[in-house]
């Protein structure tokens, strides 16, 4: 059925699958991630809520009990409580000097807390006296030392070898109302005997405050279980037990934080608390959240249905505009000039794409062949260069030898003049022989070795030189003229301003499979801005020679001597070649070298 449609509208269903699938996967991933997002923002905005309640709960635990400490490190306090004595009646209802002495004391810690806290002393004989900032709130009950007696956490607080002991919200055993107080106790006892105990209530209604966190207005609610999961408090209203524990039925609070879903409107989080041993929950309502995700879902549903519409009628102009003109297209292909006519022979077809194709592929087809061309005659242009720069070569050595030379007969009048003379005849000829454009090794030391001849009858004794050769690598075809500047180097800018003896020393040698000459003397060393500036310039070379640019005038501004002859290396190995300079032991040394070539050589 397709393939009788017009090209326009196959490419228009095509695409709008394509846009289709496109659209529902982005959209699917866009709300999943969307939604994942908002999730993880939720339980770790819940962790973090937790975490600060957590820490406001025992921060205030632990605040209590510093009053606690300083009270038992009060002598005054404990000058009192150490000798209360036996007796069948509250000793403190009996003595009430002592009485206010110690309410004073008692008072002193409560002066800077909230109203609704109390501090309670009970002896070890169950003697007991209470105190609060308003004492009018105390609403304190008359006890029989029996009934102290029986009180769960003066039991326990007596009892105990702790030092310290934190009790949940439980009834306030010394109210007659009986309202839920959160209970600090620590004994009170020296190295041998328990006196008594002091006890810090604060009402559970100040854990609410504790819920409230600033710039939130989220609502938490707080449980809090034991060990072993009994409910030991909960702030959540007109709620039963039994719907209570449904909040935390099977779960086992294995990790020491961690959060779960109770329901699906109800986010649990919960954390252990090493100082008090409960598990404390809170409880935070998401209907709010699950109405967001809801109205995200059917925001992005109507936003990708719009865009659908959208795109559909967008790419059905586009294709029909794109398909148009490519048959006038096609027909302009047949008579486009490109240096000469081109006539592209397409066979008729129903795809003005496919013919458009074809069109640009010979297009294409001619354009490579005229670059390759152009890459011939660029290569054949640096093979001018290369002929070029070795005729380049500063002659003014075979004038100032000359000019060494005739001196030298005129001073000396032996038969050494004739043999400078073949040695020099022997440098013209080397020098102005185009007839190859390399040479052998062997050739480039035979004629240092004349260069070195005639300078060395000119120096005489201040002038010593050696060899180190390598017989193996004397047919090496290298590029002509390479060594005999890094010589002239040496007397034109080593040795100036070094007294003499000067020493040369020349050796060859193989590595890998590169054949290496070095040239070492005892002149100045090279400085190493001058060195910089040659692998600078070294670089620079070889970089416009790799792009294609034109060489000449980078070439122009190099000048001749040993970077020309570094320069040549480049061309003549592209790039491979090698060239080193260093200072050792007083000795400058300039290494060059290439890849040794087994079908060349």
């Amino acid at each position: 059925m397709m393939q009788k449609l017009p090209y326009h509208y196959k490419l228009y269903l095509s695409f709008s699958l394509i846009v289709t699938l496109i659209l529902f996967a982005s959209g699917t991933f866009f709300f999943q991630y969307n939604n994942r997002l908002l999730q993880n923002n939720l339980q770790s905005n819940s962790l973090d809520s937790l975490n600060l309640i957590q820490s406001r709960i025992e921060d205030m635990l632990v605040n209590v009990d510093k009053d606690l400490v300083t009270l038992h490190a009060s002598k005054a306090f404990t000058d009192i409580v150490f000798h209360i004595p036996e007796t069948p009646y509250n000793y403190f209802l009996q003595h009430p000097t002592i009485t206010s002495d110690v309410d004073g004391i008692l008072l002193s810690v409560l002066a800077t807390t909230k109203a609704n806290r109390s501090i309670h002393y009970i002896s070890r004989y169950y003697d007991y006296l209470g105190t609060q900032i308003n004492q009018q709130s105390l609403n304190s009950k008359p006890m029989t030392k029996d009934e102290i007696r029986d009180i769960p956490t003066v039991r326990e607080a007596l009892t105990t070898k702790k030092y310290k002991l934190y009790f949940p919200p439980h009834p306030d055993y010394w109210s007659s109302d009986a309202h839920l107080t959160l209970t600090v106790s620590r004994p009170i006892r020296d190295t041998y005997h328990t006196y008594g105990v002091l006890e810090y209530n604060i009402e559970a209604e100040e854990l609410d405050e504790l819920l409230k966190l600033p710039n939130s207005d989220d609502t938490y609610q707080l449980l809090l279980l034991d060990d072993s999961g009994k409910l030991l408090y909960h702030n959540i209203p007109d709620t039963p037990d039994n719907q209570i524990k449904e909040l935390y039925k099977g779960e086992t609070f294995e990790q020491p934080i961690g959060y779960y879903y109770a329901d699906k409107n109800s986010l649990m989080a919960y954390s252990h608390s090493e100082l008090t041993g409960w598990t404390i929950l809170i409880k935070r309502d998401i209907h709010t959240y699950t109405m967001q995700v809801n109205s995200m879902a059917k925001t992005i549903i109507l936003s990708y249905i719009a865009a659908f519409i959208i795109l559909l009628l967008f790419l059905f102009i586009i294709t029909r505009n794109l398909t148009q003109p490519l048959r006038t297209l096609r027909n302009n292909l047949y008579h486009l000039e490109l240096n000469q006519d081109i006539h592209l022979d397409i066979q008729s077809s129903n795809n003005e794409i496919v013919v458009l194709t074809s069109g640009i592929e010979e297009i294409l087809n001619k354009m490579r062949l005229q670059n390759i061309h152009i890459m011939e005659i660029r290569e054949r242009a640096v093979k001018a260069h290369f002929d070029a720069m070795e005729a380049q070569l500063n002659p003014h050595f075979l004038y100032n030898t000359l000019s060494v030379i005739g001196a030298y007969g005129l001073e000396q009048g032996n038969t050494t003049v004739p043999k400078m003379c073949t040695e020099l005849a022997n440098l013209l000829r080397y020098s102005i022989n185009f007839n190859h454009r390399t040479v052998r090794l062997k050739d480039e030391f035979d004629n240092i070795k004349s260069y070195l001849y005639i300078m060395k009858m000119r120096h005489e004794h201040m002038l010593d030189y050696s060899w180190d050769l390598d017989p193996t690598l004397d047919d090496i075809n290298v590029p002509k003229l390479i060594l005999q500047p890094i010589i002239e180097n040496c007397f034109q800018h080593g040795f100036q301003n070094v007294p003499p003896v000067w020493k040369i020393h020349i050796r060859s040698y193989r590595r890998e499979n590169r054949w290496l000459a070095a040239v070492s003397n005892n002149g100045q060393p090279f400085n190493q801005e001058k060195i910089n500036q040659l692998y600078n310039r070294f670089d620079q070379f070889k970089k416009a020679f790799l792009e294609g640019r034109e060489v000449e005038s980078n070439l122009e501004q190099q000048g001749f001597g040993l970077e020309n002859t570094i320069l040549r290396l480049s061309i003549y190995y592209r790039g491979l070649e090698y060239f080193h300079i260093q200072t050792e032991d007083n000795l400058t040394t300039i290494e060059i070298g290439g890849f040794i070539d087994d079908e060349s050589n």
